[in-house]
């Protein structure tokens, strides 16, 4: 079975080299041009086998420091997450001077913000309002809004402006298309995992196409930009892409993919 490999994969005990490893690996993946139920069953699964854990960890210099991870299966730490992959570009970025100290700490400071954003929890408890994540689809009645959409003056405007967006965001697709929110998921050859804020699954007659949005709240320093930045782009493609490998190992080839895609949410400022 698929945890039995999981295991050997997890814990060392895995004997074989590459080529042994990826035909293992391609057994328990999802079979070719995978369904909407299977694929659907597939992702929830995986969501259920991962647990978020603040643990103290050593960083490339060997140093601890507290950080949130993945763990699989209650066992096995994931080291990497997909989020990772913005952060090591704008060093990369910054250290090869293609970027200034300025632009590089606030892009770090917003990569760091990105854990417990208020945005995403609002887009979240919107979802849950419309769809029914056990089935994947829109309720036949809306659910009344929670706590978090009058907390404050600001939350209630915020939630109203997403309320209204994702509203008619999910009544765009066609009718019969599965949705998931917040969705944790692995990429278990490359030990590494993320959560999706929005993933859809189109009905069987569409070739049940995979598609995964990721909200970005982001600023614009409109003295100095009038559009996002070169290398929030680049880093946030680089995001997606861990995010497309991650679907690639559970058996969704690319071919099946629809659209994956950043999404700016934008407020714009000035400074004095």
């Amino acid at each position: 079975p698929f945890s039995e490999l999981a295991n050997s994969l997890l814990n060392g005990t895995f004997n074989g080299n590459v080529s042994d490893l990826k035909s293992e690996v391609g057994m328990y993946q999802l079979t070719e041009a995978p369904k909407q139920e299977a694929i659907f069953k597939k992702l929830v699964e995986m969501n259920s086998k991962l647990a978020k854990v603040t643990k103290k960890v050593k960083d490339k210099k060997g140093n601890e420091e507290e950080k949130e991870i993945y763990v699989f299966e209650g066992v096995k730490d994931i080291t990497k997450r997909v989020t990772d992959r913005a952060k090591s570009f704008y060093d990369l970025a910054f250290k090869g001077n293609q970027i200034n100290q300025d632009s590089y700490q606030a892009a770090i400071n917003e990569y760091k913000r990105l854990t417990g954003d208020t945005g995403h929890k609002i887009i979240d408890s919107v979802i849950r309002r419309y769809v029914d994540l056990d089935t994947g689809l829109i309720r036949d009645q809306v659910l009344a809004p929670g706590n978090e959409a009058t907390a404050t003056i600001e939350a209630k405007t915020l939630y109203e402006a997403l309320d209204k967006h994702i509203n008619k965001l999910l009544h765009s697709f066609p009718e019969g298309t599965r949705f998931l929110s917040e969705i944790q998921g692995v990429n278990l050859p490359k030990n590494e995992a993320g959560t999706m804020d929005f993933l859809y699954i189109l009905p069987d007659s569409l070739g049940s196409k995979v598609g995964v949005l990721d909200w970005k709240f982001t600023d614009i320093n409109s003295d100095r930009y009038d559009d996002i930045p070169w290398y929030k782009i680049e880093a946030w493609n680089k995001q997606m892409e861990g995010y497309r490998e991650m679907l690639r190992s559970y058996g969704i080839p690319d071919k099946q993919m629809d659209k994956t895609r950043m999404v700016p949410i934008i407020s714009r400022y000035k400074y004095n």
